[in-house]
């Protein structure tokens, strides 16, 4: 079959380039022409099957060379495709009265270019045929305009939301930015981040979350819609930026603060729960805020900016909004710090651990001790667990972490119980992330057979979330452990969804009641209350019963009236390095705990 020749028309040396090197791997001969007037001889020369028409160039416009070249009666029916810069109905309208076939946008997407001339030279050819049936023919050019429209959509949109994509923000944005420095207005830039999106992939799966990102990106286009500082849809635009990210543009704000009346509505609107095959589910929105010209004068900066912002509303606690600052800029070039600190010291064995010990309320006696990691930085010193922790659970860290602590536990109980000590019961927190994501059964298994530790020995501690996020597999997994003999307490009590079901459903030995409710003895009779019917429901449901955070005497006399089981603060013993510990050990009775 003979291959289709394609005339190009481009004052631009560097299309032609790229037509011919794209539409000749096409198998397409393609001849070239660098404007309008050449065009017109050229054609007096040869016959091409197709024309591809640039619309602004020198001498000759693209409108007036097609309008001439569809007046040869030989081009009557040879498709003449438009190629502009211009997106307005206007231009594209003036381009089919030109006499143009179809139109293609700028910047040009190669790939679907090839397939389109491709697609466009068949339908020719078939409307060569049946040219003699004028209304075959209006059918025909309607389906390959219809066709057209339908591919530019398609590469300017995304498939699942039908939002703009990447390529059509920039676009948007590039020309709201030169709009607003032609009157003089500010606009702004949310960047959007869906709080725990992740959480929901992973344990029920994609379907689920596509349906999700597809409800809230309708949720999106209402809660700004609706919101006062956003004019019209023409002003502003939404798009999928990738994921579970969303961006928008918000045109003509009228001050700095106008865009959090959006933000506020858009985190009101994801409180409501998502409904799939009868369940709930419940993410957060966490979004960062760019003005410009304040915080950038490009496209580039304003979403790079907003993106630091989301961030920053993220780490104080996600489900919030922020504005961008050069603040934010040393904020977050201070955690990909300590995040490399954070790789550095794991490799370099930099982490010890102190043991609290918890006190048995009604002999006085040791029952068990707690676990605290540290981290001694040889630059810095003593970093907190508070700024590190929530780092090592971003970056999936906290798995090798955790892991190191687990098996620092257990061997230096191997190594007391070797050196003639008391057995001890130690407890562990585990972090939501490490208990999501690892294989912890098998890690605890084959820690504690290294060390040959009776798995009763070990504790470990978890929050209510745990409970929340996936009931089934937590369930399965708390009923491995327990079978293993290892011990689970319900860590910080009464601070979260804190609910009956998690104490009649879990395999739960212990609860921990927060340091927050500690503080409220001698100064709150509700407070009180609180602590002593939870006191109360856990030894009804035997439970055993841990008060964290007691600072003082009063506070340890109240809980012993109540019957607490054990205590541990700061009022009996501060985190304690393990040769102190050794030192509490030597009073009690050795006994062989070992499997």
């Amino acid at each position: 079959m003979q291959k289709p020749l394609i005339l190009v028309v481009d004052d631009d040396p560097a299309v032609r380039l790229l037509c011919s090197e794209t539409l000749g791997q096409s198998n397409f001969i393609v001849k070239e022409s660098s404007n309008g007037i050449q065009a017109l001889e050229i054609i007096d020369e040869i016959t091409p099957d197709l024309i591809l028409l640039d619309v602004i160039m020198p001498e000759m416009n693209g409108f007036d060379a097609c309008s001439l070249i569809r007046k040869n009666a030989k081009f009557e029916h040879t498709p003449i495709i438009i190629m502009t810069g211009l997106e307005d109905i206007e231009s594209i309208d003036k381009a089919f009265d030109a006499g143009a076939t179809n139109f293609i946008t700028k910047p040009i997407n190669w790939t679907v270019l090839s397939h389109n001339l491709r697609y466009i030279h068949r339908s020719s050819t078939v409307l060569k045929e049946l040219h003699s049936s004028e209304q075959r023919n209006l059918e025909i050019q309607k389906e390959l305009r219809d066709q057209q429209i339908a591919l530019d959509h398609m590469a300017h949109h995304d498939a699942l939301t039908g939002l703009p994509n990447r390529i059509l923000f920039n676009e948007h944005l590039t020309r709201a930015i030169s709009i607003s420095i032609r009157k003089g207005q500010k606009l702004a830039v949310l960047f959007l981040d869906l709080d725990d999106f992740k959480w929901v992939n992973d344990t029920l799966g994609h379907h689920v979350g596509d349906e999700l990102l597809k409800e809230f990106s309708k949720r999106l286009n209402d809660a700004l819609r609706s919101d006062d500082y956003v004019a019209t849809a023409d002003d502003n635009i939404i798009t999928r930026f990738g994921g579970d990210e969303f961006i928008m543009i918000l045109s003509d704000i009228k001050d700095e603060f106008g865009p959090c009346a959006a933000a506020k509505r858009i985190i009101e609107s994801v409180k409501k729960p998502f409904i799939f095959s009868g369940r709930e589910f419940h993410v957060g929105a966490s979004i960062g805020i760019s003005i410009f010209p304040t915080d950038g004068d490009n496209a580039e900066m304003l979403i790079k900016n907003s993106d630091v912002a989301m961030y920053h509303a993220k780490s104080l606690g996600k489900n919030n909004y922020q504005y961008f600052s050069e603040d934010l800029n040393n904020t977050v070039s201070n955690r990909l710090d300590m995040e490399n600190k954070l790789r550095s010291a794991i490799a370099n064995d930099q982490f010890f651990l102190l043991y609290q010990p918890q006190i048995n309320i009604d002999n006085g006696n040791i029952s068990g001790i707690e676990a605290l990691i540290r981290w001694n930085d040889p630059e810095t010193g003593l970093i907190s667990p508070v700024d590190f922790i929530p780092i090592a659970e971003d970056t999936g860290l906290i798995m090798q972490l955790g892991e190191w602590l687990i098996n620092e536990v257990c061997r230096q109980n191997r190594e007391w119980q070797d050196a003639g000590y008391a057995a001890i019961r130690t407890s562990i927190n585990i972090s939501n992330v490490q208990f999501e994501r690892q294989d912890l059964t098998g890690v605890l298994s084959h820690i504690l057979e290294a060390y040959n530790i009776n798995p009763e020995l070990l504790e470990i501690e978890l929050t209510e979330r745990i409970y929340m996020a996936n009931p089934e597999r937590t369930s399965k997994i708390l009923a491995e452990l327990r079978a293993r003999g290892i011990t689970i307490a319900l860590d910080d009590f009464g601070t979260g969804f804190s609910s009956l079901s998690y104490l009649r459903h879990y395999p739960i030995d212990t609860l921990k009641i927060d340091r927050s409710f500690i503080c409220e003895i001698n100064v709150s009779s509700d407070g009180e209350a609180v602590i002593e019917a939870i006191i109360q429901m856990a030894h009804a449901m035997k439970l055993k019963v841990i008060a964290e955070g007691v600072e003082n005497h009063k506070q340890f006399e109240f809980l012993k009236q109540k019957n607490c089981d054990s205590v541990q603060g700061y009022y009996l013993y501060s985190p304690l390095p393990a040769e102190k510990i050794e030192e509490l050990l030597r009073k009690i009775k050795p006994i062989n705990n070992s499997l």
